[in-house]
């Protein structure tokens, strides 16, 4: 989905963000804690959207995600000539509840959060990001 690309594309952003503060001369602080702060949220929301990978690697049961919410409401509509049952219904209205606090959340990071944080960084004298403008 766009909302899983996107947050994909953020996650690959702090990376190089880590690198750049790595390659900061400065001693770590408070720019290393926001950025593992950004981080640890942007991994709670691909959590939440797409369920936690280790339990999904070995088969153990975990929380409903978004995606999960999804395929139910799906599910209730394929091959059926009842239509959506009241519980196909809830399921997609919980995943749209759900995935709008999500992007909302994601939408804040990434206009808000990470350019704040970039221009923190460049300011403390990180290297040049990918993605961002040439410098001057």
């Amino acid at each position: 989905s766009a909302t899983s690309a996107a947050l994909r594309g953020s996650l690959d952003r702090v990376k190089a963000m880590q690198l750049a503060i790595s390659r900061t001369p400065n001693a770590p602080g408070p720019l290393d804690k926001q950025l593992h702060e950004l981080r640890q949220n942007l991994l709670d929301l691909d959590e939440a959207l797409n369920g936690n990978r280790s339990k999904q690697a070995i088969g153990e049961k975990d929380s409903p995600t978004v995606q999960n919410r999804l395929s139910t409401a799906v599910s209730g509509t394929r091959l059926s000539t009842y239509g959506p049952s009241p519980m196909h219904r809830r399921s997609l209205e919980i995943a749209k509840t759900e995935l709008g606090t999500i992007k909302a959340q994601l939408k804040q990071a990434q206009e808000q959060e990470i350019p704040q944080l970039e221009k923190a960084m460049a300011e403390a004298g990180a290297p040049w990001i990918e993605g961002q403008p040439l410098p001057r």
